[in-house]
């Protein structure tokens, strides 16, 4: 006869609250728990400080929004210690902890509500799953028994500490034979202060140990364009009082980085990859040669979203070929004025605005003594997120924000204030294609296209063109391959735009 089990879990919570389920089981050992919380920024500003791990996909908002991520993550780190945390508070765990496995294999963005699901597999093994919008995110694997007697491993002779302030960027070609010392960023009691439970059933050093392998990572290599992926430590009854983690680099396979660590009572490995670099946009000097110095003389153009991405390439193609160009940035100030920086050193005109398509944009167009002639509308969110649902209604209502509700908020302010204009809305060929788990967002440009065609039959003399476009190298792509060449597809564009002989709408090729 089988064993009903209830077991409720609660949680301590660095920032944002945590909530607890009971769920009950038939299962005996399969018995199993739920655990809720929605991590906010506080939570990363915080970890990041008791880690030591401060790479910007983490903490700084507009540089993530440049990486495969499109947004800040959580430190895979964090969510395991908070799993943790939140497990050994509610059992009250004494068991010992032989061994730790965990394999990462997506981000939890946040924002996002993770949720942990904890079962007993055997009478020596506990399985905890992170999950997101029903998606696995983290596997962790606790296995039960006598710690480690052997002593843990000296270290190297020689060995470097690394205590950078920002994130190294080494090449894969330099992780060779790499070695060193990374001290824990804050002591063990105030690491284990954050996350108590855990610390009295897994001891302060080993936690500031697993803390302090994030910082390795994030911070040291492979540093900037890091993911961390998985680790694999052993509980050792020695080296508790060794206050960092020592690393060095076993041989690198395609990309994929395996780190030996050691220290703070912990030994096995770490594993990394490096991600796609954010992808740099073709330089104003080399773009000079594509157009002629006054192909655009005399126009006035506004690139919605041009800090960045195609809407920075359209302005500097533009800008070279003589226009006299505004770009907008939502976010991403510092980028806006990089991008205006360097199309005025080349010699063109550029100015940057703030400009928010999710609000009212006759005001904000007002805010600029320029009536503009042509619109180049490039506003986005990030665009590819995990979902394991067929569709997703929330997602669906973000993405219609940018591009239909945004769309008609601009076109509607710019018929007013300018009357005669010309508007560039860019759709995309997965209209065509339909590829998986893009269901929402081809939708989304679907019903653009739509207004973009109802605009065009009742609000003349503003004029849209539309053009699907195929995937082409941003950061919202980085990673896919077989990308379209950026500036042979989009100058074409550009130029029959400006002469005025693109078809308002154009949704086959």
């Amino acid at each position: 006869m089988q064993r009903t089990q209830a077991i409720t879990i609660s949680s301590f919570s660095i920032g944002s609250p945590t909530r607890k389920l009971s769920v009950a089981s038939t299962a005996g050992l399969g018995a199993f728990s739920l655990m809720l919380k929605r991590f906010n920024v506080s939570d990363q500003l915080h970890f990041a400080e008791l880690s030591g791990d401060y790479n910007p996909i983490h903490v700084d908002a507009d540089h993530a929004r440049r990486t495969v991520a499109g947004t800040l993550v959580v430190h895979g780190i964090h969510l395991l210690l908070w799993a943790l945390d939140t497990f050994a508070a509610e059992r009250a765990a004494s068991d010992e902890i032989k061994n730790l496995q965990v394999q990462f294999s997506r981000f939890v963005h946040v924002g996002e509500l993770a949720e942990v699901q904890v079962s007993r597999e055997t009478d020596k093994a506990f399985q905890l799953r992170i999950t997101a919008g029903g998606l696995l995110r983290a596997l962790i694997t606790l296995t039960i028994g006598p710690e480690d007697p052997a002593p843990v491993p000296a270290p190297a002779e020689g060995a470097q500490s690394h205590t950078p302030s920002r994130p190294i960027d080494w090449p894969i070609a330099e992780w060779v034979a790499k070695q060193g010392i990374v001290p824990f960023a804050k002591d063990a009691a105030t690491v284990a202060s954050a996350f108590p439970a855990a610390a009295r059933w897994l001891g302060a050093s080993r936690l500031a140990g697993l803390a302090t392998t994030t910082r390795l990572v994030g911070m040291v290599l492979p540093g900037l364009h890091s993911i961390y992926v998985g680790l694999n430590l052993r509980f050792h009854a020695s080296g508790a009082e060794v206050s960092a983690i020592r690393f060095h680099v076993d041989e690198p396979r395609h990309g994929l980085l395996t780190l030996q660590v050691a220290g703070a009572g912990l030994v096995g490995s770490v594993q990394c990859v490096a991600r796609a670099a954010p992808v740099a946009q073709p330089r104003m000097v080399d773009l000079l040669e594509k157009v002629g110095r006054a192909d655009y003389a005399g126009a006035t153009i506004l690139v919605v979203g041009g800090s960045r991405g195609l809407g920075e390439l359209v302005a500097k193609l533009l800008a070279a070929g003589g226009a006299d160009v505004t770009i907008s940035y939502s976010r991403g100030r510092d980028d806006a004025e990089a991008v205006a920086t360097e199309i005025r050193k080349a010699g063109s005109m550029c100015r940057t605005m703030h400009f928010t398509v999710q609000e009212p944009a006759a005001p904000q167009l007002a805010a600029v003594d320029c009536a503009f002639d042509y619109i180049y509308y490039f506003a986005a969110p990030t665009i590819a997120r995990p979902n394991s649902a067929f569709f997703d209604g929330d997602r669906l209502a973000d993405l219609q924000a940018y591009f239909v509700g945004g769309l008609w908020n601009l076109a509607s302010a710019i018929r007013h204030q300018k009357g005669g204009a010309t508007l560039f809305y860019p759709s995309t060929t997965f209209l065509d294609d339909r590829p998986g788990g893009m269901a929402e967002y081809v939708m989304a440009k679907a019903a653009g296209e739509l207004l973009c065609d109802e605009i065009n039959r009742t609000m003349s003399p503003l004029r849209i063109v539309s053009r699907r476009l195929p995937p082409i190298a941003t950061d919202q792509t980085a990673g896919l391959t077989g990308l379209a060449p950026a500036v042979d597809t989009i100058l074409p564009i550009i130029a029959a735009v400006q002469r005025g002989s693109e078809p308002a709408l154009t949704t086959t090729r």
